[in-house]
């Protein structure tokens, strides 16, 4: 998943007020230390996004949705 979606996806969330709002670039920053600690997964620079070019992100790491 790249770093970029998921900062995306945490805008969304914000904006729904379900956590706090944060800058992007705060949200950016962050993310390697929760996502190593959440998932024990360390940032790669060589993900392909959706559109064929080099990503930042984590490999392994997917958002599957359910009904709650």
């Amino acid at each position: 998943m790249t770093s970029a979606a998921i900062a995306t996806f945490y805008g969304e969330v914000a904006a729904a007020g379900e956590t706090p709002r944060l800058k992007r670039g705060q949200v950016l920053r962050l993310l390697p230390r929760v996502m190593n600690n959440a998932f024990g997964v360390r940032p790669t620079h060589s993900l392909i996004d959706v559109d064929g070019k080099k990503a930042r992100g984590f490999r392994g790491v997917t958002v599957r949705l359910e009904d709650v």
